[in-house]
Order: structure tokens, then sequence, then C-alpha cells
């Protein structure tokens, strides 16, 4: 008799293990040190792809739409609220707070005048600021945050 091979499911079901790959990923290439859950279930996942030859995205539990979809979205609010970031620090304000409101400002400027000829491109326009490039990037990735409040939990969060 064969045993089943294992399938990786993570300890905390509130983090489907998309959620933790997606976090593993940006973790490493951001160069934070990754959550141990995340490593724990990677390494988990490599070891049933070498001992039993399942494909990756099963050992690591990632099968079907539901799986991509919330990598996926993990993945795309991790670079918008990571673009939020760099652009918060480039807002004038002697507080993260002042920043915030700065930053809902030019937020409010770039989606009324630039984003409804940019939103079709790929990458901001030569010659735009890094300040715009950012919020550009951010947009690509997802709803941009409507108030002062929302933006300053964003940036002020711990990525």
């Amino acid at each position: 008799m064969h045993s089943q091979p294992p399938i990786c499911t993570p300890n905390d079901p509130a983090k489907p293990p998309a959620l933790l790959v997606v976090e593993l990923a940006s973790d490493l290439q951001e160069g934070r040190n990754p959550d141990p859950a995340a490593v724990a279930l990677f390494a988990a996942g490599v070891e049933a792809w070498l001992d039993h030859g399942l494909p990756l995205e099963v050992a690591l539990n990632l099968r079907g739409e539901v799986g991509r979809e919330v990598g996926r979205s993990s993945l795309k609010r991790r670079q918008r609220d990571q673009h939020l970031r760099q652009a918060a620090h480039m807002c004038p304000g002697e507080s993260p707070w002042k920043q915030a409101v700065a930053l809902r400002q030019e937020i409010n400027i770039f989606l009324s005048r630039l984003w409804p000829s940019w939103r079709h491109h790929d990458a901001p326009p030569p010659g735009a600021s890094a300040l715009r490039s950012h919020l550009f990037h951010a947009a690509r990735a997802g709803r941009l945050p409507g108030s002062a409040s929302q933006i300053h939990t964003i940036t002020t969060m711990k990525p």
C-alpha cells in the first residue's frame, strides 16, 4: 500500500497557503526575514515535490483558481502598499500624518489629471517624477486609497 503524499497545510487557517507563499516571496525580494510559517510550508512543499514527484503547486496546496486569486490579490496589495510607502516619504510633512494628508492630495491630482492618459501604459512616461512613478505603479497594482486615514494606515504599517 502506498501512503498518500503530503500536501502542505498551514498551521494558521486564516493564512491560506497562497498567501504564505506570496508573503515569503515578497519578504525575500525586499530583504526582510520571512515568516517562519511560510518558510516551513515552502520547505515541506519542496520536500513533497522532491520525494513524491508532486507538482509544486499541488505540494504547496496552491491548486485552483481560488489559490491563484488569493495569491494574486495579496501580491498586488503588497506592491501597491510598498509604492505608497515610498511615495509618502517623498511628500512634505514633519509627521507621518501630515505626509499622508499631502499624499492624499497628490493621489487626487494624479487620478484626476494624469491617470486617465497613463492608465493604458506599461510604465510611467519618461520624465515622470519619482513620486508620480510610484503612484503609477501603485495604481497599476490596485485601487488607491481615498482618505488620509487609509493612507496613514497603509504607510505606517510594517510591511
